[in-house]
């Protein structure tokens, strides 16, 4: 039925199709496992048969679908080529060389998506008999065999590689496993060893793939999963060739192993929408009143999607803006969902906080402001969250209406207190973010969530440059609209003032250079040699004169000097678009 929805037009093509479908299918049926070799004799995989044929299918179709990629059938064809592997691929090319999806727009994904450079390698179906894989690992008693054998499969020290293989074999990891698991492990080492082979880094990348494999050695489900799933396997190699952090990131949560059975979705990170509802479907599944269960699993969904942008920022399907979007959408939908968690939790207990504003009762709001990185959404895989909570109780000593009440400023700050909680607190899953909340008014001596009127007299009468400085970044992310509306209001009437140019100079100036010297004590402190960071050999980009800390504080600059005069300035928080603004005024 579906090869006839592609060739119902074209009854010629649908019955050649099927024909050299079905006449592979029987007349290797009856062998166990299939393996491909390239032209240079480096296996490259062996499959159980029944996989290799569903990745075939696969293949078939996708053909199809860029054959007629012109007409209305309203296909997918980018998540079509998506789930393909480089193995599959290769056959399809090999088999029809006029399949015409080498010269479209399909083809540069899928060749930026699986790292294949210059043309497609043929590659020759071995098809003798009963194919037995030779282990590599039986290999390595034989230092000589083993080196020539390791370095036939393109590894640049072989040396090196066949140490790292043989203390892999003499760890308590490997000599721990049961009989089941070691000989699904020796099956999985020949695959590991040929795919890593074929990267431009193999060595590195087999330190970090052994690496992951005593974590997950005991996991047995963990290694028949790769053993049986040649998409994942591959990618998992392509992964932790192209990234350490990735391969550091799998090793120390291997329950995202998962995601790299489908590139479909591995390769294409949720917009901010679909994460929302991503998440909402992730709390589905554990109970409302077990609040572990649902921090652990916001914990489980910041790193898969965190795992996708990685894939996709490695793969060159995302743009450097877009990684950091996608990123800071991640923060916000995780921030808003334990906004709502914490204060549903609250209410239950205290019941809900109440204020008289002319006479009528009306319920204050709370608001979560990011600075820094998140403000700015330019968030990083590593970056943590600065933050500033706002309230909008006009009474602080009215009381919650529960039986067992607060007063507002309690209830608010023990809301605040919740949050930072939840997000930081340590779990099977790690932490969700690190937060810092030091750029609330009057610093870690001050009230952890300020009233909203409060926050604005601080900034129009107290509040440092450094601090006007970090305003330009800042903007609500969750929460009240209410307060969100406010503090647009506040930012842009502290930022339009007409400061003294010099004086502001002096001070920015200043501020930076504290700064760098700060960094350059705890840098010590941690026993790193500062100075050798940024010399005449080694830059240091965030930090080195001219450095990324460099340009923010310059833009930070401009938008103080500028927007009294300019003030299509305060429409924007990123530095990206502030210097655009910058080159248009």
């Amino acid at each position: 039925n579906v090869f006839y929805m592609f060739f119902n037009r074209k009854t010629f093509y649908f019955e050649i199709f099927c024909f050299v479908f079905f006449f592979f299918f029987f007349f290797s049926s009856r062998r166990r496992h299939t393996r491909y070799i390239s032209v240079t004799g480096v296996q490259t995989c062996a499959l159980p048969i029944w996989k290799i044929y569903a990745d075939f299918a696969q293949t078939l179709i996708a053909t199809a679908t860029e054959l007629y990629a012109d007409t209305d059938l309203g296909f997918d064809l980018d998540n079509t080529i998506y789930a393909l592997d480089s193995t599959t691929i290769d056959l399809c090319l090999s088999l029809f060389p006029w399949a015409t999806f080498r010269r479209t727009k399909s083809a540069i994904k899928m060749h930026t998506l699986l790292n294949l450079k210059g043309s497609i390698p043929e590659f020759i179906h071995v098809s003798e008999g009963s194919v037995h894989d030779v282990n590599i690992l039986d290999d390595l008693p034989n230092k000589e065999t083993s080196l020539k054998s390791i370095a036939a499969a393109g590894y640049q020290n072989p040396t090196a590689s066949h140490r790292e293989l043989v203390s892999f074999l003499q760890s308590y990891q490997y000599r721990s496993l049961g009989s089941n698991g070691r000989k699904q492990l020796n099956q999985l080492m020949p695959l590991l060893v040929a795919a890593i082979g074929q990267h431009t880094n193999p060595d590195q990348t087999l330190l970090r793939v052994v690496s992951l494999l005593k974590k997950i050695a005991q996991r047995t489900t963990y290694i028949a999963l790769l053993l049986e799933n040649p998409m994942a396997l591959s990618q998992l190699v392509k992964l932790c060739a192209a990234s350490p952090w990735i391969a550091d990131l799998l090793s120390k949560h291997p329950l995202l192993l998962d995601e790299l059975l489908d590139p479909r979705f591995l390769y294409a990170p949720p917009d901010k929408g679909a994460l929302g509802n991503e998440l909402e479907h992730y709390l589905s599944r554990v109970s409302v009143d077990d609040v572990e269960a649902q921090m652990e699993t916001m914990r489980q969904f910041k790193q898969v999607n965190v795992l996708r942008v990685a894939a996709a920022d490695i793969a060159n399907a995302l743009p450097l803006m877009k990684v950091s979007d996608h990123l800071t959408w991640i923060a916000e939908t995780i921030l808003k969902q334990i906004l709502n968690i914490a204060w549903q939790e609250l209410i239950e207990k205290h019941g809900s906080p109440l204020c008289q504003i002319n006479g009528q009762s009306t319920d204050p709001g709370f608001a979560i402001i990011a600075y820094g990185k998140l403000g700015g959404k330019e968030l990083g895989y590593g970056s943590d969250l600065d933050l500033v909570f706002l309230h909008s109780s006009s009474n602080s000593q009215a009381m919650t209406t529960g039986d067992k009440p607060l007063t507002n400023a309690v209830f608010f700050a023990r809301l605040g207190q919740r949050i930072i909680h939840m997000i930081s607190i340590h779990t099977p899953s790690g932490v969700l973010y690190e937060v810092d909340m030091r750029l609330r008014p009057s610093g870690a001596s001050g009230l952890l969530v300020s009233h909203v009127d409060a926050f604005f007299d601080y900034q129009m009468n107290k509040a440092w440059t450094w601090e006007h400085q970090a305003l330009v970044r800042a903007r609500a992310v969750a929460g009240d609209p209410h307060i969100a509306s406010l503090f647009n209001d506040i930012r842009k009437t502290t930022l339009i003032q007409k400061f003294d140019a010099k004086k502001l100079k002096t001070e920015v100036k200043e501020m930076r250079e504290r700064m760098r010297k700060s960094n350059q004590q705890r840098d010590t402190k941690q026993g790193k040699k500062q100075g050798k960071k940024s010399n005449g050999q080694i830059f240091d980009i965030k930090q080195g004169r001219g450095g990324i800390a460099d340009i923010e504080f310059m833009v930070q600059y401009g938008v103080l000097a500028w927007s009294h005069d300019h003030p299509e300035l305060l429409e924007f928080n990123d530095n990206i678009c502030l210097l655009a603004c910058f080159d248009k005024i």
